[in-house]
């Protein structure tokens, strides 16, 4: 997939000879990993909305030619809404509220993900801060989840978290899924919580997805300390939209330490450990491994659910160092994904083991 994303945030300029104000930013097209960047030519549109509201204020499109990098964005700021909270939204489609992923999957879409700027231009703020919004539609829900703008792939949505999060209705699929494929047992949602723990959560959209989709979810996000912050504010949007009974808390973990105390205490049991986009690096997969064995022994039933997209061979150590931790794999889904040339050029796998089986 692509994503459209801030390299400069939407800002209030004054327009050069004109004496008036515009609207300013700086984009790109880019992987989820930003090492390559949209190689073809599309037309986005870009929308300057009211931040209360969501109205439509002005909209024009823009031009992504192949071979560009970056693309500058101005919209025109009429007077009336000088005194009116502003955002910016990027995308392919005009008045588009939010992304669908099945239509992210469709050939002329290029997988192009859209995105929204946080709000400014109200209590003397005319530039947005370094965040954007994403947007998906899964299971009758809006899931939205900010991440940052900078370089810190730590807070970057990646591409199996965002498959993952939005194939949540056919893994309900998940309540068929975890009491069937995942082989849960069976579990009555008005009277029993399902505990999930997710390691590596980044930006926490797998399982603010989880807790929005089913009720009566005790989630725990956990990764290292960097990544609290942009949990912690998507936990709170989240809590705003979200009324089924689950819960969602984050908490620090480091793989190459002891479990902490919050892990090994009594009541700290958990039915189901995922983790999206957490192979990609080699080196890491030792203490991710032995941190999923050590989970294993505490919670001697549990399944656990590995997304991830192949981006190169030293990946498959993880396969190894399950198998000699003792772990079986008893189910696999692949979900393919949109290409620059053609559907399933890549794929996203979701890998389900269990220990001792």
């Amino acid at each position: 997939m692509r994503y459209i994303r801030f390299l400069k945030t939407p800002r209030i300029v004054a327009e050069k000879g004109t004496g008036k104000s515009q609207i300013y930013g700086l984009i790109t097209i880019t992987s989820d990993l930003g090492d390559s960047f949209f190689p073809h030519d599309v037309e986005l549109v870009a929308e300057l909305i009211n931040a209360d509201s969501d109205e439509i204020l002005v909209w024009r499109t823009l031009a992504w030619a192949a071979g560009m990098r970056t693309l500058a964005m101005t919209l025109p700021l009429k007077k009336s809404y000088a005194s009116s909270p502003l955002r910016v939204r990027i995308g392919t489609e005009h008045k588009a509220q939010y992304d669908i992923f099945e239509n992210l999957c469709q050939a002329d879409s290029h997988g192009i993900v859209s995105a929204w700027s946080a709000g400014f231009n109200s209590g003397g703020v005319r530039e947005a801060v370094k965040l954007v919004q994403r947007r998906f539609r899964v299971a009758h829900r809006v899931i939205s989840v900010w991440e940052e703008t900078g370089e810190s792939i730590a807070r970057h949505l990646w591409d199996a978290g965002i498959t993952l999060s939005c194939q949540m209705v056919e893994l309900q699929s998940i309540e068929t899924a975890l009491c069937k494929a995942l082989n849960l047992t069976s579990r009555d949602p008005t009277t029993s919580t399902l505990g999930v723990l997710e390691l590596g959560t980044g930006c926490g959209m797998v399982g603010m997805t989880l807790a929005s989709v089913l009720p009566n979810c005790d989630v725990h996000l956990s990764d290292l300390p960097e990544a609290r912050e942009i949990v912690e504010t998507n936990i709170a949007d989240c809590a705003l939209q979200a009324s089924n009974g689950s819960n969602l808390s984050f908490f620090q973990l480091d793989w190459d330490d002891e479990l902490p105390d919050w892990l090994t205490r009594e009541h700290a049991k958990f039915d189901l450990v995922l983790a999206a986009d957490c192979t990609y690096n080699s080196d890491s997969s030792p203490a991710l491994v032995s941190t999923l064995r050590r989970l294993a022994d505490l919670n001697k039933d549990v399944v656990v659910g590995i997304a991830m997209k192949m981006r190169h061979d030293s990946e498959r150590v993880f396969f190894g160092l399950m198998k000699e931790a003792g772990f079986a794999e008893t189910a696999l889904f692949e979900y393919p994904l949109p290409g620059d040339v053609d559907m399933g050029e890549d794929s996203v796998y979701l890998h389900v083991y269990r220990h001792g089986s």
